[in-house]
């Protein structure tokens, strides 16, 4: 089996009920590597073999225009829901495909990832895919009993299904696209007992319709062992025979172990990227290998990292941000490996190299902004950094470099928001970077700097910040004025007493950079010192 899906896989996989083919000039069996979704507000922004869905695409022109974008940076398909009337849209190099209007987009999402991770098993594993396995089972049962049936898990989430399901009620197709039983569904059946009645038994339970379901269904438990894993719900539009209750029981077992299977490989392949990643980040030998692995250099990369805002932190609390991570960044961006790497989470976001840089890292960093800002307050709080594009070992390794630096600036207080890139923090890092060579902490200042912090220290004054602020507006007073919020000709007095005090003059460039250094560079070796802190505020001076 090719390790990459081709398009009529997964139309095929889809199914009718999710999916329609509007127009394919180079056929569906053409490669497809991943799906994104469109946002509206930005630009386009697809990877090489993308499905793109094309949210918000309400007009013809819309549509072609996305086509047209979509194509000239190497997507498979565009799928919108907007019923296509223009004649020119068959003029567009790439598929388009027809949403069902009930679906969701973030189902669809879920449901074309599902799928196309199963190849990625494949590639990894050299073997067949488990997860296609289970949709070959589940189409085989289906073959038995004549009626299309659903493979779940224990939390009612669907691992697969058969094809035919066209022919079901509309709830089952709602459960096949929300890849889950619908709440209100799993409610019933708790209220009824149903899953304790279809735990307890090896035999298929026949259930009368409830809510809006329009024919029976069929379960049976799967079990591997003692333990369950799962369920199998047939939705049947006639009884079935006695042999066909018979061989769906009897097939319960087998599907059983495909479920375990894949749900090892899944754990498989998900924790082989994050070591392969691991050893790229850590370097050594090995390094590169794993490297080609993961794709580099044809696959660039982005590294971004996650960190708690004070350490050490709880080893359950930083295993618990490597999986609300990856959750999140598979809903949002997709193709991420995640790995935590001592106290830091890192994860690698795949980088298309048809989309400009700057608002790549800026989607990107908008991206990671929502994960933090959207934690749950009861949650501990943590940071957020961005690295630099990486196509190669040393390449990713400087960007696993960039965010340690950039989470470094943010825990010691030196950036504003929870999420910055290198870019953003470069003098704050020179800063710190210059604090650890130079070891202020056992120094004492001299000359002007070190008589303001004196004066300040005696007299409750801020002429340290006075001093900064006008260094921090190159000297421009008004904005000097509005950021302390006093009058200008008060700053213009504060000004003259930090002549008055230290002897150092504010239009000397050299003189007023290098006080500034030494009284930031005071600050990050002595936290402790008069002057900690200051240079924010604005208070007499």
């Amino acid at each position: 089996m090719p390790a990459t899906a081709s398009l009529r896989d997964v139309v095929d996989t889809l199914g009718t009920t999710v999916l329609q083919v509007i127009h394919a000039p180079q056929g569906l069996d053409i490669g497809v590597s991943g799906v994104a979704i469109q946002d509206p507000t930005e630009g386009v922004a697809a990877v090489d073999g993308d499905i793109l869905l094309g949210v918000g695409a309400a007009s013809d022109e819309q549509v072609l225009a996305l086509l047209d974008a979509a194509g000239r940076q190497g997507a498979t398909a565009v799928v919108v829901k907007h019923a296509v009337t223009s004649v020119p849209v068959v003029s567009a190099s790439i598929a388009l495909l027809s949403l069902e209007r009930s679906a969701s987009w973030t189902q669809v999402m879920s449901l074309i990832r599902s799928f196309l991770e199963s190849h990625e098993a494949d590639r990894l594993l050299g073997e067949p895919a488990a997860e296609e396995d289970l949709f070959a089972t589940a189409n085989a049962v289906a073959g038995l009993i004549d009626a299309p049936v659903v493979i779940e898990d224990r939390a009612a989430r669907v691992l697969a299904y058969s094809s035919g399901q066209e022919h079901a009620d509309d709830v089952r197709k709602a459960t096949i696209l929300a890849r889950r039983d619908p709440a209100e569904y799993i409610r019933m059946h708790r209220e009824r007992n149903v899953f304790e009645e279809l735990y307890a038994s090896d035999e298929p339970l026949v259930l009368e319709p409830m809510g809006e379901e329009r024919m029976p269904r069929v379960a049976v438990a799967l079990r591997a062992g003692d333990e369950i894993v799962g369920s199998m719900w047939a939705a049947t539009p006639r009884p079935l025979s006695e042999v066909q209750m018979h061989a769906y029981a009897g097939a319960a077992a087998t599907v059983a172990l495909h479920v375990l299977r894949a749900r090892a490989v899944e754990d498989v392949t998900s924790r082989m990227r994050a070591d392969l990643l691991g050893q790229v980040l850590t370097g050594g030998t090995g390094s590169r290998e794993a490297a080609g692995r993961l794709g580099l250099p044809q696959q660039a990369y982005r590294l971004v990292a996650v960190g708690h805002s004070a350490e050490p932190a709880p080893s359950a609390e930083i295993e618990d941000l490597v999986a609300t991570l990856r959750l999140y960044l598979s809903a949002v961006r997709g193709r991420c490996v995640v790995r935590r790497i001592g106290e830091g989470v890192y994860a690698a976001a795949a980088v298309s190299g048809r989309v400009d840089r700057v608002e790549e890292q800026a989607a990107l960093q908008r991206t990671l902004t929502d994960f933090v800002r959207g934690r749950p307050a009861s949650r501990p709080a943590v940071y957020g950094a961005v690295g630099r594009e990486a196509r190669s070992v040393t390449e990713l390794q400087a960007s696993r470099s960039d965010c340690d630096q950039v989470m470094r600036v943010l825990r010691a207080g030196l950036a504003e928001g929870p999420v910055a890139a290198r870019e953003d923090v470069q003098m704050a890092a020179l800063l710190l970077r210059m604090s650890d060579t130079q070891a202020l902490g056992e120094d004492q200042l001299s000359g002007p700097a070190a008589l303001l912090l004196e004066y300040d220290r005696k007299h409750g004054t801020d002429l340290v910040g006075t001093l900064e602020t006008h260094f921090a507006v190159l000297g421009d007073v008004a904005s000097a004025a509005e950021r302390l919020q006093v009058h200008p000709n008060t700053f213009r007095y504060r000004l003259r007493r930090v002549t008055a005090i230290s002897g150092l003059d504010p239009s000397d460039a050299e003189a007023l950079m290098t006080a500034v250094l030494e009284l930031r560079l005071q600050r990050l070796g002595q936290k402790g010192s008069p002057g900690a802190g200051r240079g924010r505020g604005g208070g007499p001076g």
